[in-house]
C-alpha cells in the first residue's frame, strides 16, 4: 500500500511556522543512513513554512500519484462521495473505483457561459451543497486546466459558503496548481474544520534545478486527519530523497523565480483567454 514518505508529529513541533522563520540550515554532506531523520525534520519545516502551519499538519510525498491514493485509501474507499466536475482525471479516476457511491455534480468554473452572473454561481454552489449533506466526503479541484487555461472552480468566500452549508462531510481539495491563479485557498482552507488539501510545486521548479521537488507533493490538514493518513502501514524513509528534497527547496531564491514564473505564467494565460474570448 502507498504511504506518505514521511509526516512528523511530535509536541515540540506544535508551533506554526511561517515564511519569516529562520530554518536551520542543511548540508547534504552531513547526511548518512543514520541521520535521514534530521532531513525529515527539516522537510516538513521546510513544508510547513511555506503555508504557515505546524509540522504536525504536514505529510510529504515522493511524487503526486502516492499522495492521491493515500488519501483515497484513507478517506475515500467505501464512503458516499460528491464529486465536482470538472476535476483531475486521475482523481476522479482512483475517487470512482474506491468509493461505494460517488454523485458527480458540475461545479461552477470561472468562463463557463452558465455562471456568467453571481446569481447563477450561488444557485450550483447551493445545490452541490445540498448533495454533499448526504455524502462523507466532498472532493474538489481547483483550480482546474482547459485548454493550456487554469480556471478557479472556488474562492474563498465560496469555500466558507459550502462549507457553512455542508459542514459534516470531509472536504478534500486538490490544490495542485494554486500557483497558477492570484486567489490562493490554502490559508482559507486550513482554518476549516474536517478539511485536507493536497498541494504541490509544478514546473516551474523543473526549470530552476529543482526536479524532485517538481515531482512532489504534501498533504495539509488537522493533526488529526494527518494522524490518520500516517497510519497507512510502513511508512518508508528513503535518506538520500529526504535530503535532495531539502537541498533543492534550499536554492537560493528559488522561490522567488518560481513566483515570478507563476505570475508570468498567469499573465499568459490571461493574454490567451481575451484573445480567444473564452
Amino acid at each position: 500500500m502507498t504511504t506518505p514518505l514521511t509526516t512528523l508529529a511530535r509536541p515540540e513541533a506544535f508551533a506554526v511556522i511561517s515564511r519569516n522563520t529562520t530554518l536551520e540550515r542543511f548540508d547534504r554532506n552531513d547526511l548518512n543512513v543514520t541521520n535521514g531523520a534530521r532531513a525529515e525534520r527539516l522537510l516538513i519545516e521546510r513544508l510547513a513554512s511555506r503555508i504557515s502551519a505546524s509540522c504536525d499538519e504536514i505529510a510529504a510525498f515522493t511524487d503526486v500519484d502516492s499522495a492521491l491514493t493515500a488519501i483515497v485509501a484513507q478517506f475515500v474507499v467505501g464512503r458516499r462521495v460528491v464529486l465536482a466536475q470538472p476535476a483531475r482525471d486521475t482523481l476522479a479516476s482512483k475517487v470512482g473505483v474506491a468509493a461505494r457511491r460517488v454523485d458527480v455534480t458540475t461545479w461552477p468554473i470561472d468562463g463557463d457561459p452558465q455562471v456568467a452572473s453571481p446569481e447563477s454561481r450561488r444557485t450550483m454552489l447551493d445545490s452541490i451543497a445540498l448533495a454533499a449533506k448526504d455524502a462523507d466526503v466532498v472532493v474538489v479541484s481547483t483550480p482546474v486546466l482547459r485548454n493550456g487555461l487554469a480556471r478557479t472552480a472556488l474562492g474563498p468566500r465560496e469555500l466558507l459558503r459550502l462549507r457553512s452549508r455542508a459542514p459534516r462531510p470531509l472536504l478534500i481539495l486538490d490544490l495542485l496548481d494554486e500557483d497558477l491563479v492570484p486567489e490562493p485557498l490554502t490559508q482559507t482552507a486550513m482554518l476549516l474544520p474536517g478539511t485536507l488539501i493536497l498541494r504541490g510545486f509544478g514546473d516551474a521548479w523543473r526549470e530552476f534545478g529543482a526536479a524532485t521537488v517538481a515531482r512532489s507533493a504534501f498533504v495539509a490538514g488537522s493533526r488529526e486527519l494527518l494522524a490518520s493518513l500516517a497510519a497507512l502501514a510502513n511508512t518508508q524513509r528513503v535518506p538520500e530523497v529526504l535530503a535532495q528534497l531539502v537541498a533543492e527547496l534550499d536554492i537560493p531564491e528559488i522561490d522567488r523565480l518560481t513566483q515570478i514564473a507563476a505570475r508570468r505564467a498567469r499573465a499568459e494565460a490571461a493574454a490567451r483567454r481575451d484573445f480567444r474570448g473564452d
